[in-house]
């Protein structure tokens, strides 16, 4: 994020600053859309990388089988040998693990399209 915002031309912001906008005003009507691509794509590590967190949940819910997430779960069917049995169970809680991050990616693919587009050397 730092090396994204550093991007940011400084002579866009001393514009801004002649104009008379206050520095709140400049970080959300013009750095904030700047780096809206950076900020998406961390929304989209940080999400991920919860829905799939397992060593805190594990440590935390021990003994309450029905506040596991999903991906304890997953691994609670897969384990004692009982997943060779429920491969369409597993199958079908692999498809809903899934699903939630799948359907945040698309919802910020068009940040993602309109980073690579205003990156492109126009001549």
């Amino acid at each position: 994020m730092r090396q994204f915002i550093a991007g940011v031309p400084d002579d866009l912001i001393d514009a801004a600053r002649m104009d008379g906008a206050s520095e709140l005003l400049i970080l959300f009507k013009i750095v904030a859309p700047s780096v809206a691509p950076a900020i998406a794509a961390l929304a989209l590590f940080a999400f991920v990388y919860h829905w799939n967190s397992y060593l805190w949940p594990l440590t935390v819910l021990q003994g309450n089988a029905h506040e596991y997430p999903i991906v304890i779960s997953l691994s609670r069917l897969l384990s004692y040998n009982r997943g060779a049995l429920n491969t369409g169970l597993v199958m079908a809680g692999a498809t809903l693990a899934v699903l939630p991050p799948l359907v945040l990616f698309v919802f910020l693919q068009r940040f993602f399209v309109d980073s690579i587009v205003g990156s492109a050397v126009k001549g």
